[in-house]
């Protein structure tokens, strides 16, 4: 029977277009292939540009993809002898390259010119026997030519289901194509919809040869982006740029940085004025002062031959000093800033009179610039020669602050993923409302740009798809509807039911919130471990999740997109058993458990098993891939190991590049968690009995005070509404308790004390804890880092980690060790801060029973960081130095792989719950 598209009335109206499946389609339709047969042919103009020529090969190639029918490409000069036996002309292009399409304007059959849609805007339009013809007419037309790809690549998703994502296409299986009478006009919010940024370079594409960039451009360009920054330093700069530029997207020329200069300059240019500057840690260095002549002439030197060697879109990159640490005082740095705003406009304007500069607001975040000092920076630059985005306004937007960059230009960022992140998070919900927040703002109109920016890329997909939409039009955009429309276009009709229930899981779970707790323990260093619930919140969605997926395996078994799928949530689900695998084994370290220890430690040791063989079984979570392409533009493994993924000779950036490979798993994490636990087993004592010595905390019921002041506690340290009292609670041994409560987000509040102690002995703390509301209720004891040097002990500052929920009264309980002064010695009498906590969160905890009790150090489990750390130094110089065992065996079957481990691992942790 045959097999067509079917969608009815609803969907269609929702998706502004339709389908027809199934039998024969009505003749108001507009046929383009019936039963695998070509019904339609593609129409040009004999002077149709580069793009329109691309658009029509991406037509005729996808449906040739999607039925095997073969769409001729003629001009318009030919078309009549063409349309012989077929029903359809589809014809693409503007009015000033396609004169079948200025004639149907002319007739007033279709409304379309450079001002309408305008900007990037498109129209798509069914004309059932128009001009004078007997067949029907498809317009996919543009008021630019990038707008006229975009119709083509609208129409293809949106009436054809096929999807287009970072990982690839979905191209479903189509024997007809139609679609009834439509008049579509799309025109975009955001007039830049930009793409990349310098991190990115980094941790992501530095290894990348032609055939990658090719498929970013392709994603850039199916996501309607029309403008990027480039890597001006890779090895395919030149091929990259002149492809964007044929699908419409304008590449950001790099200006003349921050003004660096070398050393030798400053010394042969006395007379220039240079600065002293710094990043993070690395060695100092100078730049020229934007007062000073020669910044401008630089600048201007430098602009001029990027522009001779690649060409120029106007647009021009210069950020105002981010993260930079200048060696002037204060009041010299902010008169810097502002000079640096009004010299980097010369000189761009003198090296090209109609560029346009683009800056990223990071600056103003990092180190924090104060209002003023922001205000004059952008009063300094005109108007119409500037933007600057918001990069990070998905989740911390800035541009409230600086009163929407007082006139400006500016654009809206979604960053969201910085070097190591690449855990499944990000908020859904609260990106389609801040983005429409700003759509909705009348004070918000300077927003014409919308930046897709994160640090580390083809992470987080769903994410990153729904900040594609939006760059569009967000006022189109709600999350059910989204996901619908994905699990159609990643996974086809058939499965879309059950798709849609797994992604509606993920979105209450791990798309509900931009936190990176949930961020593996196994990608860091690890000394001491509280227990916290937010590292594995989202277990039993996760694993909901997956065995909903696991349903659609057999419709799915030649669906890359869906083994892709299957392995982050599978990868997802070990980081959180792993995350709470370790917090009971450190628990069971603490407390002297050694069979819970062991248990705790084989469990740790199957799921990280279970890890390398689900990453294994991804080319893209592999380094030997890396490896493979950054070797072909002269990159050493040292090179790709270092700064690729690891930053291990830079130690104030070590593991902020963490993600998961299944060689760093390896030969890399795995080590160090190896390396932790052997130590914690090496330090573990027997059991402990609970100690009998005096309570040294004072008042530890809080029956003492007067009316809601606890005696001996200090109360004072509250913010944002939180309070700290004593309270009559059912449950308590006596007849008060201490009481903390915390109003709204942010706020927090404590009950503290202060006593004496002694530095190398150990201490015992418990009590007991009741909480109500969405609580983060924990003990801690305040040793206060500028008074104490990094400790030769792992301290449990925060003791039993936190109590989150509701609970009624539930013991809590931990040990530590007092560390020793900056300048005192092991016995030397110190004052510590006892403290009841609860803040970050809102709710209401109650505590009583407070003890303090010093306990034998010998019965204390205690772990040197000192030698810990030596062990992770050493297994870190041995994965820069020692080649990758690289395994060349084949991968496995990403699906069969997942389905066997899921089945392992979810009875294996039931097991022991």
């Amino acid at each position: 029977m045959t097999q067509m598209i079917l969608i009815d009335v609803s969907v269609w109206m929702l998706l502004s277009v339709g389908i027809a499946v199934g039998g024969e389609p009505a003749q108001s339709e507009t046929r383009i292939v019936t039963s695998g047969n070509p019904v339609a042919v593609i129409v040009l103009g004999r002077d149709a540009t580069p793009i329109e020529h691309h658009a029509a090969e991406e037509l005729a190639g996808y449906v040739k993809a999607m039925s095997g029918a073969v769409l001729r490409i003629v001009t318009d000069d030919g078309w009549r002898r063409e349309v012989k036996n077929k029903e359809t002309v589809i014809l693409i292009g503007r009015t000033g390259t396609n004169p079948l399409i200025a004639d149907l304007v002319r007739r007033g059959e279709v409304e379309l010119s450079a001002d309408y849609p305008g900007s990037d805007g498109f129209i798509i339009k069914t004309l059932p026997q128009a001009s004078d013809s007997s067949s029907h007419f498809l317009v996919m037309g543009g008021s630019t030519d990038r707008a006229t790809l975009y119709a083509v690549y609208y129409f293809l998703e949106r009436v054809c289901d096929v999807g287009f994502f970072w990982d690839g296409d979905y191209v479903p299986s189509r024997k007809s194509i139609a679609l009834p009478a439509r008049d579509i006009v799309e025109r975009p919010r955001f007039r830049i919809r930009q793409s990349l940024q310098a991190c990115a370079f980094g941790y992501t594409t530095a290894c990348w040869g032609w055939e990658d960039w090719k498929k970013e451009l392709d994603w850039m360009a199916k996501r309607y982006q029309n403008t990027m920054m480039m890597d001006w330093g890779h090895p395919e700069s030149q091929r990259v740029v002149d492809y964007a530029r044929k699908l419409g997207i304008q590449t950001i020329l790099p200006g003349a940085g921050l003004g660096e200069v070398s050393e030798d300059f400053v010394k042969q240019h006395p007379n220039v004025r240079c600065v002293k500057m710094q990043w993070g840690e690395d060695a100092p260095y100078y730049v020229i002062h934007p007062s000073d002549p020669m910044f401008v002439q630089h600048g201007a030197e430098t602009i001029q031959r990027a522009i001779e060697a690649y060409g120029t879109d106007h647009i021009y990159n210069v950020d105002p000093y981010p993260e930079q640490t200048v060696f002037l005082p204060s009041g010299e740095i902010e008169a810097m800033r502002s000079e640096f705003g009004r010299s980097v406009a010369e000189y761009i304007r003198k090296a090209d009179p109609e560029g346009l500069w683009y800056a990223s607001g990071w600056a103003l975040l990092a180190p924090p610039w104060p209002e003023e000092t922001a205000k004059a920076f952008l009063e300094a630059i005109p108007e119409d020669m500037f933007y600057i985005c918001d990069i990070w306004a998905d989740e911390n937007p800035i541009y409230k602050k600086f009163d929407y960059f007082h006139g400006r230009q500016w654009g809206f960022g979604v960053l969201h993923s910085f070097g190591g992140d690449d855990t499944l998070r990000g908020d859904l919900v609260g990106l389609i409302r801040r983005v429409q927040e700003v759509a909705d703002d009348p004070r918000a109109d300077r927003c014409v740009a919308f930046y897709i920016n994160p640090e580390v890329i083809h992470y987080n997909l769903l994410y990153f798809e729904l900040a594609a939409r939006l760059s569009w039009d967000p006022k189109q955009v709600n999350l059910e509807d989204f996901l619908r429309d994905y699990a159609v276009r990643r996974y086809g009709e058939p499965s879309a039911p059950n798709m849609l229930e797994c992604l509606r899981r993920l979105a209450k779970s791990v798309y509900s919130s931009s936190s990176r707790d949930t961020e593996p323990y196994y990608q860091h260093r690890l000394h001491r471990l509280d227990a916290d619930a937010t590292k594995y919140a989202h277990l039993d969605d996760l694993e909901e999740a997956l065995a909903i997926a696991l349903r659609e395996r057999e419709r799915q078994k030649d669906n890359p997109l869906y083994a892709n799928d299957l392995v982050d949530i599978m990868r997802q689900y070990i980081a959180e058993l792993s995350n709470l695998h370790l917090q009971r084994l450190y628990a069971a370290f603490t407390e002297g458990e050694l069979e819970s220890f062991e248990r705790e430690a084989e469990t740790v040791s199957h799921l990280l098993d279970g890890l390398e063989k689900v990453l294994s079984s991804r080319d893209d979570y592999r380094v030997d891939w890396i490896l493979e392409k950054g070797r072909r533009i002269g990159k050493t493994e040292r090179d790709i190991k270092d700064g690729f993924l690891t930053f291990v000779s830079m130690p104030w950036l070590l593991d902020y590049q963490s993600k998961d490979m299944f060689e760093l798993v390896r030969f890399y994490y795995r080590r160090r968690v190896d390396a932790f636990i052997g130590a914690l087993r090496e330090k573990l004592k027997p059991a402990k009995t609970l100690p009998t010595t005096p309570n040294l905390v004072l008042n530890p019921g809080f029956e003492e005070g007067e009316g809601d002041q606890p005696a001996r506690w200090g109360t004072g340290f509250v913010h944002k509404g939180g309070t700290a009292v004593r309270a009559k609670e059912a449950g308590c041994s006596g007849e008060f308790c201490g009481k903390l409560n915390t109003p709204e987000e942010g706020a927090y509040a404590n009950l503290f004390q202060d006593m004496e102690v002694r530095a190398g002995e150990a201490y015992y703390l418990s009590g007991r804890v009741k909480v109500k509301g969405r609580c983060r209720a924990q003990f801690a004891a305040d040793f206060r880092t500028d008074e104490w040097p990094q400790s030769n002990y792992a301290i449990e500052q925060h003791i039993g980690g936190d109590l989150r929920g509701e609970h009624d009264w539930t013991p809590v309980s931990g040990y530590f060790v007092v560390p020793q002064p900056r300048d005192g010695k092991e016995g030397d009498t110190v004052t510590i801060r006892l403290y009841c906590r609860q803040g970050s969160s809102t709710g209401t905890a109650w505590f009583d029973d407070i003890k303090l009790q010093k306990v034998p150090i010998e019965e204390v489990s205690i772990v040197s960081i000192e030698k810990l750390n030596a062990a992770y130094e050493q297994i870190e110089r041995e994965w820069l130095e020692k080649p990758l065992e690289i395994e060349q065996t084949g991968r496995a079957d990403a699906v069969q792989t997942v389905l066997e481990l899921f089945t392992v691992i979810s009875r294996m942790d039931n097991s022991t719950n």
